[in-house]
């Protein structure tokens, strides 16, 4: 789900170097975020930087989707679904309400769409993993094309799968020091709906053994079986997919290469449509980012051809109706992002867009991918939206995004649920306003813990990954 923006430049970015003494300086610098530590430039934006930063907001809502899933049931429900499917036991009496919470409403359920997130990251990793491609291969620089495609392919699997396997041994360490041990009364308690799967906790080599016998079993990118969870990985369901869809990409992109941009246009196109046909919308994703930065990469063609021929001419966007245009397809794009996960057949608002749909056999899956294509096409065409995510804080998420989608669980089932608690015995759990405000007092004050974990996840896994990525490169792969 984490790109490293053009040309994987880190070198500017604040990484802990370690002396082979842990000196409480180096052990100062190794927890002290990086947006603390003094740089002297920033990192320098590009003309896909709005990416990166897309996707640091998507984590987080992905984050605030996980915390509040286990304990409000209603998140997967649209405003004003008639149909109630409530039946477990302790469950709250106004969480037997009806479906008119504010939170349900379209575009206030983008707060915590998480799954919608899902559909977002997979353009967004086609869009960027096929950007500078296209570029050379529309320009016919062959030999740099093939290049890039071929190094791009090779470290994607030690690029993503790394960081994944270091996750997963934490949650293994965790496991067997008896951590999640702290929270097991609270997590067995009718207050929370989803209750997470746990591990069990073993002796130190069985622990170690089944870790290293169940965590590489959804390694298998071919054979991965839809819905499986793995125990000492669990939010990482997405990445096997990341990988096996991104290899897809590679062979889409090698294939068209040679073919003239319609012909490649339209031949994506109708291969999209029959992947969301036939259930692989991982697929349709992928390939409507790659035609997204197709479309990008000759919109900047023409403008740098009409810059060539009237250097002090400005190039802005329409400001009539496709201004206008853009405004609609904007708000359409946040509608469908905010699809509600179950019964949209029998939710106002989202009844007719159901009836609809003659593509695709999953609507949850479908209309959120929908309203990211259309997304990701309207913010890339207008500098004003792109300033939302271009800025310092949206960057800085961007950049640490992978490590908050891998360590995030890990904290909410551990520190979450103890915050959780403290905060509910404080305001109580019986009525809505204890409820709500003892979940939102433990959100804020878990936030800075996930950031805070993750940046150091970052800098000591994340990057030192993509730095092994390159290293077996250029030992093992011909110049």
């Amino acid at each position: 789900m984490n790109e490293t923006s053009k040309n994987d430049k880190i070198e500017e970015l604040p990484v802990f170097h370690p002396t082979g003494h842990l000196t409480p300086r180096a052990i100062g610098s190794l927890l002290i975020p990086s947006f603390l530590h003094h740089q002297k430039t920033p990192p320098k934006l590009h003309s896909t930087s709005w990416l990166d930063g897309a996707r640091g907001i998507a984590c987080m809502i992905v984050v605030t989707y996980h915390h509040s899933l286990v304990f409000h049931q209603r998140g997967l429900y649209g405003y004003g679904e008639i149909g109630l499917d409530y039946a477990m036991p302790g469950v709250p009496d106004f969480e037997k309400a009806e479906n008119r919470y504010i939170m349900q409403l379209p575009f206030l359920r983008l707060l915590h769409a998480g799954s919608a997130m899902v559909s977002l990251f997979f353009v967004i990793s086609g869009y960027a993993l096929s950007f500078n491609l296209i570029g050379l291969l529309r320009k016919q620089r062959w030999t740099t094309f093939l290049t890039k495609l071929t190094s791009s392919a090779f470290r994607r699997p030690i690029r993503l799968f790394g960081p994944v396997m270091i996750s997963s041994f934490i949650k293994a360490a965790l496991t067997f020091l008896g951590v999640y041990e702290l929270t097991r009364e609270f997590r067995e308690s009718p207050a929370l709906f989803n209750k997470p799967d746990f591990a069990p906790r073993l002796p130190l080599f069985q622990q170690l053994w089944d870790w290293f016998t169940k965590t590489p079993q959804f390694l298998d990118i071919l054979n991965y079986v839809n819905g499986q969870f793995p125990l000492y990985a669990q939010p990482t369901w997405t990445i096997p997919r990341e990988v096996k869809y991104s290899f897809v990409l590679y062979i889409q992109i090698l294939t068209l290469s040679r073919a003239k941009t319609a012909t490649r246009i339209s031949l994506l196109a109708a291969s999209s449509i029959w992947s969301i046909k036939s259930y692989y919308w991982e697929t349709f994703c992928f390939t409507w980012g790659m035609i997204l930065a197709e479309l990008d990469v000759i919109r900047q063609e023409n403008v740098t051809d009409e810059l060539t021929k009237s250097p002090q001419s400005s190039i802005r966007p329409s400001k009539g109706l496709g201004s206008q245009m853009r405004g609609l397809l904007f708000i359409i794009s946040l509608y469908l992002l905010g699809f509600p996960e179950r019964h949209s057949e029998r939710t106002p608002g989202y009844v007719f867009v159901t009836k609809i749909n003659i593509l695709a056999k999953d609507e949850c899956r479908f209309w959120p991918s929908v309203g990211s294509v259309i997304f990701l096409w309207v913010v890339g065409t207008s500098p004003t939206l792109q300033k939302l995510f271009t800025n310092a804080f949206s960057q800085y998420l961007g950049r640490i995004s992978f490590a908050v989608y891998l360590v995030h669980v890990f904290i909410l089932d551990t520190a979450g649920l103890l915050l959780l608690q403290y905060a509910w015995s404080i305001t109580g759990i019986d009525t809505m306003v204890g409820h709500e405000l003892g979940w939102c007092l433990s959100y804020l004050g878990l936030l800075p813990i996930i950031i805070c974990v993750a940046d150091v996840f970052w800098r000591l896994v994340d990057l030192k990954c993509l730095a092994l990525s390159r290293w077996v490169e250029n030992k093992f792969c011909e110049a």
